[in-house]
């Protein structure tokens, strides 16, 4: 056998090895998640529920608090990994405010405050809290991304009595368990990520204000204007007028387009619309929704072509949580009222059977700010 077949068969058994060894470890890697996911073959279950399937209503600012806490090497954290929890008498929760320059969004000293934080996340929504017998367990629907390594998020859940264990679990949507299990992520890579189009954004302070904006992944910003170079910096007026403080040009509100950073499906909860039907649709649903009638008019001009063309469409309004986590956004001086429209949609051949997706009015006093935009779902 000659010197060079010699070689080749050597680095072809090295090779094989090398897939081999790879194959054993990415199926002993999914065999364990797999068993840490359904316990050994059977999916492990939220109490009278599949554990994987989020219940309950969507993250409701009226129940819980939620803030985001910047930190870095030299700030310890108020709790010590992504899903623990500490549970805070009333002094120890006003001192964690303080500490950590907080808002204290309450003030019951008899209540007892558990405190869930995670590291590197986002989230949808706190599936379920079931607190008895001095034990609480949350059931957190978590959504995990690297750009948020330098932030966390805290979830802050009053209870009327103090509870001895916490136990933080995540909870997934079935899709979302299926992917974690044949893809390591909850996330498919085979489908496409959205791309909401257009979110515009108008400020209307009670009095001439200089307003920083900051968005939260600018990594995904794919257009903008003013150009996003940084958070954007404008005095802006009552009226809406905004003045860029670096140009000095007048604007009646900021925009970009970005790549989601998360999934926005068609879900059972939305509507079905005819698309010669859209403009009398969005008329009600926008104004439900804290829309003025120039907001409105500006979003139907936009979006009415793109849905017209469909015979039908499947339309549903993304919750502030998905919003929130689809692009973080940070305004200074912070809004008294803050009000994201997201519209997502797909065109239908005929219509399917939804459930009507309840709307909320919003308040709309003293500072206000209003972002409205949309995206098509594949």
């Amino acid at each position: 056998m000659s010197k060079r077949k010699r070689i080749v068969n050597i680095v072809t058994l090295c090779l094989l090895v090398c897939v081999a060894v790879g194959a054993f470890w990415a199926a002993s890697h999914f065999r364990q998640k797999d068993a840490a996911m359904t316990g050994g073959g059977a999916a492990p279950r939220i109490p009278d529920q599949p554990y994987y399937i989020t219940q309950g209503k969507e993250y409701d600012p009226g129940l819980y608090d939620i803030q985001w806490l910047l930190y870095n090497d030299y700030v310890d954290l108020p709790v010590s990994d992504n899903v623990a929890g500490l549970v805070l008498d009333y002094p120890g929760y006003q001192a964690l405010c303080e500490r950590y320059d907080l808002e204290q969004s309450y003030s019951d000293p008899d209540k007892s405050y558990v405190i869930v934080g995670g590291v590197g996340m986002s989230f949808r929504e706190i599936a379920k809290v079931d607190a008895h017998d001095n034990v609480v367990n949350v059931y957190m629907h978590w959504i995990h991304f690297d750009t948020l390594n330098d932030e966390m998020i805290l979830f802050i859940i009053p209870l009327d009595a103090q509870p001895r264990t916490v136990n933080v679990y995540h909870a997934y949507t079935e899709a979302e368990y299926q992917n974690l299990i044949q893809y390591g992520t909850v996330f498919d890579p085979n489908v496409p990520a959205p791309e909401p189009a257009k979110p515009i954004l108008y400020l209307y302070p009670e009095a001439e204000t200089d307003v920083t904006v900051t968005l939260g992944y600018p990594g995904l910003v794919t257009h903008s204007y003013p150009r996003y170079d940084g958070p954007w910096r404008v005095t802006a007026q009552p009226d809406g007028t905004l003045t860029d403080l670096e140009t000095g040009r007048a604007l009646y509100s900021l925009y970009y387009e970005n790549v989601s950073a998360v999934p926005l499906p068609q879900t059972d909860k939305g509507f079905v619309v005819r698309g010669a039907d859209t403009a009398a649709f969005l008329e009600e649903k926008l104004a439900i929704l804290g829309l003025t009638e120039r907001e409105a008019e500006e979003f139907i001009v936009y979006w009415l072509p793109r849905l017209e063309e469909n015979e039908w469409n499947y339309i549903r309004f993304a919750s502030g949580a998905e919003i929130e986590a689809e692009m973080p956004l940070d305004i200074d001086p912070r809004p008294d009222s803050l009000i994201r429209v997201l519209m997502l949609y797909r065109g239908l051949d005929a219509p399917v059977e939804v459930t009507e997706q309840p709307l909320e009015t919003p308040r709309r006093t003293g500072f206000t700010a209003v972002e409205w935009g949309g995206a098509e779902i594949p």
